[in-house]
């Protein structure tokens, strides 16, 4: 039975890889293996090409310090951190939110090898998270130090140890979020909160690292002997890529010993989580009058609903929001630093910096992709929009007001952040505020026309269009490079064109092709909306 459940597990995971949804069929075995070739190439081509970096800059310095354990510490805390990241991204939907969750319990199949199978499924997951960044470390370091039959066995103990430690704490936390999902009522909230805190994490440990790798590396020896001294079950630990066969053994068994423990606590516990109800919040009824709404405004509040109910929408489709705010309240923040490093740079060519500002704040907003997936999330509901007696470029109108409200609410505040803390000349920073909020609307009109344009409702993931629709894809890479355009051209011909002229060219341009896209809209673009 454990192996049926394992096998249907894996179907689950990789079946975007054999079946074509779109198209109602199996895919060739030549598009299957083009699929998990670019599944490879993504995996270790592009995300393990930096952690190649990162090994070759760290393996020769930390082995001539006599100090390999070291590095394995480092690159393996660092693959752990990135497996524990997908784990508790994956786990807890895998272990708590599984769909066939009330299927499996209602036939004869013992608790015990349900949990196994999805624990297995998350442990090999988990690997596939870490290995991106332990075999990178421990290739280089076969190249570099050592490859000899017991370091290769003992480096690859250290990722099947790595990964069950990524198992274990992955679940612990899904448990933990669990716990909490039970006591809240917007889970998506709850979702989007988990994510943005380990994405702020991640940066944040991103921007520390450079300073504390070359620290490292240009006192390796003394750092070595000290840690060493001090916490010499983490010298045992990364001992293990060194070829230590003790420490393998050693760590091997309590890793075994902590997935036990955590199979039995889960198989306790799991029929209590999956089937406990939510709390529910006991209202009472009050009479009142209802506020009427126009049509327009019942659906501008019908979209916005839809988006804060759904964390994939919010995380897939607006974390543009995030960076502008971010953007702006850091500059805020190191105000007189940036003014001497723009001043360093660039010297009296402060009209160009308004360009560049203007560009790079286009771009922030361009990550957003609100309105592209909005006509096809509709999915198999889209009869029920088209059915009401109202206009349908209303709907498209509404969908294009969602898109331009939670983008340029964080954009206002971006924008006054920078307008206040920079000193730069005043007509071409006034263009700088308002280059930005004429390219909105434009992304806007243009989400809704893609959307429309290039519509799938025949989805069964909703992740299909929020991440690999072509409207997506074309509105965020096209809004890129219209931003770098913005910057590029005036950088070589801004001499034939002033600042102020320029920016005002802009603005005008991406209001007319805005204008243009509504037009559509209400004509073309209802007409192929009531068609779907």
């Amino acid at each position: 039975m454990f192996k049926i459940l394992l096998k249907k597990q894996f179907q689950e995971i990789f079946k975007g890889y054999f079946y074509d949804a779109k198209k109602n069929q199996m895919r060739s075995k030549g598009s299957i293996i083009a699929w998990f070739a670019f599944f490879v190439i993504l995996i270790f081509g592009v995300f393990g090409s930096m952690f190649v970096s990162l090994a070759v800059t760290l393996c020769w310095p930390l082995v001539n310090a006599n100090a390999g354990w070291l590095y394995f510490v480092i690159m393996a805390g660092t693959a752990i951190l990135i497996g524990v990241f997908g784990a508790v991204a994956t786990g807890y939907a895998a272990l708590f939110l599984a769909k066939d969750n009330d299927l499996l319990l209602s036939l004869p199949i013992p608790i015990k090898d349900i949990v196994a199978a999805r624990l297995m499924s998350t442990f090999l997951l988990g690997t596939l998270y870490t290995a991106i960044a332990l075999v990178p470390a421990l290739v280089v370091y076969w190249g570099t130090a050592s490859a000899g039959i017991v370091e290769v066995l003992c480096g690859i103990t250290l990722l099947i140890i790595a990964a069950a430690v990524v198992l274990c704490v992955g679940c612990l936390f899904s448990w933990i979020v669990a716990k909490i999902a039970l006591r809240l009522e917007n889970k998506s909230l709850l979702s989007v909160l988990i994510i943005v805190a380990f994405l702020a994490l991640y940066y944040f440990v991103y921007f520390q690292a450079g300073e504390a790798m070359m620290e490292l590396i240009a006192n390796a020896a003394a750092y070595s002997a000290s840690a060493k001294d001090a916490a010499y079950v983490i010298y045992l630990f990364g001992s293990i890529g060194e070829g230590n066969v003790t420490a393998t053994a050693v760590f091997l068994v309590i890793a075994i010993v902590l997935v036990a423990l955590t199979w039995m606590a889960l198989s306790h516990s799991y029929l209590k989580l999956v089937t406990a109800s939510a709390k529910t919040k006991r209202v009472r009824y009050v009479e009142k009058t209802a506020s009427f709404k126009s049509p327009f405004s019942a659906l501008v509040s019908k979209e916005f609903a839809k988006y804060r109910s759904n964390a994939n929408y919010i995380l897939n489709s607006s974390m543009g929001s995030l960076f502008i705010l971010v953007f702006g309240v850091v500059t805020l923040l190191n105000a007189q630093s940036i003014n001497e490093l723009i001043v360093e740079i660039w010297g009296n060519d402060l009209a160009f910096v308004c360009v560049v500002l203007c560009g790079a704040l286009c771009m922030l907003a361009g990550t957003n992709t609100i309105a592209a997936p909005s006509v096809s999330l509709e999915g198999r509901s889209l009869w029920i929009l088209q059915s009401l007696p109202i206009a349908s470029k209303n709907v498209l109108r509404a969908k294009a007001v969602v898109h331009l409200v939670l983008t340029a609410a964080p954009l206002a505040i971006a924008v006054a952040c920078l307008a206040f803390a920079l000193d730069l000349p005043a007509t071409p920073k006034a263009l700088m505020c308002i280059v930005p909020f004429a390219y909105v609307v434009f992304t806007s009109m243009a989400g809704s026309f893609l959307g429309v344009k290039m519509a799938n409702v025949s989805w069964t993931n909703e992740l299909m269009p929020l991440k690999r629709s072509g409207a997506v894809i074309v509105l965020m890479l096209g809004g890129w490079g219209i931003a770098i355009a913005f910057i590029l051209i005036y950088f070589l011909f801004g001499s034939a064109l002033d600042a102020t002229t320029y920016m005002a060219v802009w603005i005008v341009l991406f209001l007319g092709i805005a204008a243009y896209l509504l037009h559509w809209l209400d004509t073309k673009g209802s007409q192929l909306f009531a068609e779907l």
